[in-house]
């Protein structure tokens, strides 16, 4: 009965937390694909910016980056995890809604 429990809960914890772990590259070279889905990237934050409601960081992993809107916004050199929504912008192709950031 113990493992069924475990098993069932695995199970609910898994499909709650419903994000794909995807490499920024992926998402910059098909961004069709995800737009809409929600992903996971994680990388280093650059450039953190706020200006009144307006916030966001970009994220770099290995050679690709893509813009982050988030309310969080962490440290310039902080390693994250972001989870969020694949949207397009008005001033970019497409960047992340940011749900949940996690500085590692």
């Amino acid at each position: 009965m113990k493992r069924l429990v475990f098993a069932v809960l695995l199970i609910l914890s898994i499909l709650i937390a419903g994000c794909a772990s995807v490499a920024v590259k992926d998402i910059n070279a098909d961004p069709a694909k995800y737009m809409g889905k929600k992903v996971s990237v994680s990388g280093k934050v650059l450039a953190p910016m706020q200006m009144g409601q307006l916030s966001g960081f970009t994220l770099k992993a290995d050679s690709s980056s893509i813009l982050v809107s988030s309310d969080m916004v962490p440290k310039a050199d902080s390693e994250v995890v972001v989870k969020g929504t694949v949207v397009k912008g008005l001033f970019t192709q497409h960047y992340i809604f940011a749900e949940d950031v996690r500085v590692k």
